[in-house]
This record gives C-alpha cells, sequence and structure tokens, in this order.
C-alpha cells in the first residue's frame, strides 16, 4: 500500500458519510420536511437507498406527488440547524494527507451548503 500511496497525487473525498458523519440527520431533515408539507413518511432505510441520487431525482422517487422546488425551498432553509460532526479522526488524517496530496472534494451538494457545514470545523 506504501507505494501505491506514495505514486498517487490527488485523493478525492466525498462528503456525507466519509468527512462528515451526516446520513442520520440528513434522513431526519427529509421526514422532518416530508411531514410540514403533509407528504407521506418513508421508512429511514428507503430515504438512505436514494441519497445518492441528485436531487432533481431523488424529491420526485420519494414523493412524486410533491413540488420539489418547495421541498427544496423548505429543506434550505430549515436546514440551518442540523447536527453535523466530523468522523473521529477525519481532520488528522486529511492534514496528514494535505503534506504530500493535493486533496479534493466530490459531493452532489451544493458549494453554499458544503462551506456552511465545515464552517463549524
Amino acid at each position: 500500500m506504501k507505494k501505491t500511496l506514495s505514486k498517487t497525487k490527488l485523493i478525492l473525498f466525498d462528503v456525507d458519510g466519509t468527512i462528515l458523519d451526516s446520513h442520520a440527520a440528513i434522513i431526519g431533515h427529509h421526514l422532518k420536511i416530508a411531514s410540514m408539507l403533509g407528504l407521506r413518511k418513508p421508512s429511514e432505510k428507503e430515504i438512505a437507498a436514494k441519497l445518492c441520487m441528485p436531487w432533481r431525482h431523488l424529491i420526485p422517487a420519494l414523493w412524486p406527488q410533491a413540488d420539489a422546488t418547495e421541498f427544496e425551498k423548505k429543506y434550505r432553509k430549515e436546514n440551518k440547524s442540523e447536527q453535523i460532526y466530523l468522523f473521529p479522526g477525519a481532520i488528522d488524517a486529511i492534514k496528514l494527507l494535505g503534506k504530500s496530496h493535493l486533496l479534493g472534494i466530490v459531493t452532489g451538494r451544493n458549494s453554499e451548503s458544503v462551506k456552511e457545514n465545515f464552517s463549524n470545523f
């Protein structure tokens, strides 16, 4: 592994579920917004299975009758209080890898959301 890592120049990280322990908060927030809009309550497992989908497909897949624009607007407005944590050791690993590698983030989130979550750390 040491030889492989030494040849690697760029390391890309996903955000949710890799650096940030955010799945429970994201699932809970989707359920909260669905409740606010009077939509059905899917299981946490059903939501989790679709979180990898782009937003424009996620909402119609879970709530076909929902106005995706309205759902997203409420989600973004109410999302400010979401509790998201770093996985233990994430910062140390990023600092260590950053000394010898170019690091980047790949995510389906918008940049504002990522910056907001990382501003707490």
